[in-house]
């Protein structure tokens, strides 16, 4: 048994139950090995779950990357499909990643808090780099376009508790509030048509 096939059964368990409500013997009872097999590649679970964050945390901030490089017709089109993005990848049996990175940052195991929630900002602040890049060539003041980006982080940090603890059906109803009220009135005049986002800047 590799210790990759662990760290994906893990991360099911970490996404579905969190840190505290996982044991060994619910990740290593999906594979059909005694718990005994894990101690040839991870020395703990909390050897796992660190190698878990430290893969998806890699994987997230690549797809946060590709996604907002995308091409899109403004600003508004460009931030709600990516909530939608989420909710979809949130809905797929074999995607963990988003529920487990939400969960983590939101209830970091107590005992590995402060170096887990440092870890999480990585995504956090990629998240915010990429929000500043869609929009700023349209402010010209540097306060306006900071006050813009911490708006949008925050709504969309919002919508993303909203699936944590209420579901899809819940962020759907309020994504569409959002999308009505705040993002079309205020984005959809944005145009970044073809222009690529990555890292925060366009290229």
């Amino acid at each position: 048994m590799s210790a990759e096939m662990i760290r994906k059964s893990a991360l099911k368990c970490f996404s579905i139950h969190g840190y505290e409500g996982t044991s060994l013997s619910m990740i290593t009872d999906e594979l059909g090995m005694k718990k005994q097999s894990v101690y040839a590649h991870y020395k703990s679970k909390e050897d796992i779950f660190m190698s878990v964050l430290d893969s998806v945390l890699q994987e997230e901030v690549e797809f946060l990357r590709g996604y907002f490089k995308g091409e899109f017709e403004n600003a508004a089109e460009c931030f709600d499909g990516f909530i939608t993005k989420i909710k979809e990848r949130s809905l797929s049996e074999k995607e963990g990643n988003i529920m487990f990175i939400l969960r983590t940052s939101y209830m970091p195991p107590e005992r590995m808090r402060e170096e887990v929630a440092a870890k999480c900002h990585i995504f956090w602040e990629e998240l915010e780099k990429a929000v500043c890049g869609v929009i700023e060539g349209s402010f010209e003041d540097e306060e306006e376009l900071q006050s813009r980006t911490i708006a949008m982080t925050t709504l969309i940090d919002g919508l993303f508790s909203a699936l944590l603890y209420c579901g899809a059906d819940v962020l759907e109803r309020k994504q569409k509030a959002c999308r009505e009220l705040f993002m079309e009135p205020v984005y959809s005049a944005i145009n970044i048509g073809k222009e690529r986002i990555q890292n925060g800047k366009k290229s």
